[in-house]
């Protein structure tokens, strides 16, 4: 049976794959990091119940924390660091965990108790045996110990474990030798 995805749904999941693009570019400048990142969330409301809802809601709110605290308003980014952690989770976040990235900037400006809780956030999500990894940096910031992110800081910002371009190739191989979508 051939499942069909709208070409909402793909503008969808491209918008997420282009926000990590862009924002890993690394000018945030002239805001386009910011229009897209407020731009999924706009179409992450439209479309609660897709498996690519949670990756928005983190993604864009990770990003939006981030660009926070490139200008200095840390209040704002932990603002956003706890609307990232307040996801219903996705496949991806609730297998491998959410980016770490904002927490540890976060960290590192000294809000160690907004990181606390939002790892208490993820908790929600992210189950299985990596949930012992929440307890072990809770437990490292509680002693002032500098935390192992293992992947947690590569992983890109669209939910993804691997390079843009990995995911794409691996995602057009897949459909195409499966037949599993069909294109509207």
């Amino acid at each position: 049976m051939k499942k069909t995805i709208s070409k909402e749904n793909q503008a969808f999941f491209r918008l997420g794959m282009k926000l990590g693009l862009v924002y890993h570019k690394g000018n945030h400048q002239d805001g386009r990091a910011r229009h897209l990142a407020e731009e999924y969330l706009i179409m992450a409301r439209k479309h609660p119940d897709s498996w690519n809802y949670g990756n928005a809601i983190h993604c864009a709110n990770t990003v939006l924390g981030l660009l926070a605290l490139e200008n200095g308003r840390t209040d704002e980014a932990v603002v956003y660091l706890h609307r990232a952690g307040a996801t219903p989770g996705s496949p991806q976040l609730n297998s491998f965990g959410p980016n770490m990235l904002l927490a540890k900037e976060l960290i590192e400006a000294g809000r160690v108790e907004s990181v606390l809780a939002y790892l208490e956030q993820c908790r929600k999500f992210w189950r299985g045996p990596m949930v012992e990894k929440i307890a072990e940096w809770h437990l490292a910031l509680l002693n002032g110990e500098e935390l192992d992110y293992a992947g947690h800081l590569k992983y890109h910002l669209n939910g993804f474990r691997m390079p843009i371009s990995e995911v794409v190739k691996a995602f057009w191989k897949i459909t195409k030798a499966n037949g599993i979508f069909s294109w509207n």
